[in-house]
């Protein structure tokens, strides 16, 4: 087990902001792919998994880090997709 220091307000914030981007870029990613060669092709289906794939970090992290009681909350504006830390 290593000891790590918990997660200052500032990463917690920055953790979110690069999250919400990454989850953005994935999309548009999926999007120009699907276009490209077709929702059912490989390229399409690694594009969909690699989004899936971090809307489940995104759930994780929403659900609370159970080392230091850390979590990101959604905002509660209308339509907002954007996640901020809560401690």
């Amino acid at each position: 087990m290593t000891n790590r220091a918990s997660a200052t307000p500032e990463q917690l914030s920055e953790l979110a902001a690069i999250l919400t981007r990454m989850r953005f870029e994935c999309d548009s990613l999926f999007d120009l792919i699907s276009t490209m060669y077709g929702r059912e092709g490989a390229r399409a289906v690694r594009a969909q998994e690699l989004c899936n794939h971090l809307q489940r970090l995104q759930w994780a992290l929403e659900r609370g880090d159970a080392d230091n009681d850390v979590r990101l909350v959604q905002k509660q504006e209308a339509g907002s997709s954007e996640f901020m830390p809560q401690l």
